[in-house]
């Protein structure tokens, strides 16, 4: 979408979320893995169905929700959610990462072959 994000300021969920939508860059997406009922599974997507049918209906609305964009939109409403209630409104705190390199640049590459140790990463 030209505007960087999931959905249009048309759609349903640009309507819902209005300015306050994140500005993500062109293709930056991260996959989530999560479990959950498949009840819960079922009456997400009817109504990720049932909204995009609706839009087809509404003139007002320029494209039809997805998946993700909804569950991504539920997420930041949550979250927006509970920063207010448990950190007085702003993000909480940076996690401690896992991976050492995460918080790092994606600039680096694996090795060479000609490298000799197989731990050792260059950066560009």
């Amino acid at each position: 979408m030209s505007n960087g994000l999931p959905f249009g300021k048309g759609s349903i969920l640009g309507k819902e979320l209005g300015d306050k939508a994140p500005q993500a860059a062109p293709g930056a997406k991260e996959k989530v893995s999560a479990y959950v009922t498949p009840d819960t599974m079922n009456r997400l997507r009817n109504t990720v169905v049932a909204l995009q049918r609706l839009s087809l209906d509404d003139e007002d609305v320029d494209e039809p929700v997805s998946l993700s964009a909804y569950v991504e939109a539920a997420t930041l409403a949550r979250i927006r959610r509970d920063e207010r209630e448990y950190n007085g409104g702003n993000p909480f705190p940076q996690r401690r990462q896992k991976n050492p390199l995460d918080h790092l640049d994606q600039d680096w590459h694996p090795q060479p072959s000609g490298l000799t140790d197989p731990g050792q990463i260059y950066w560009t």
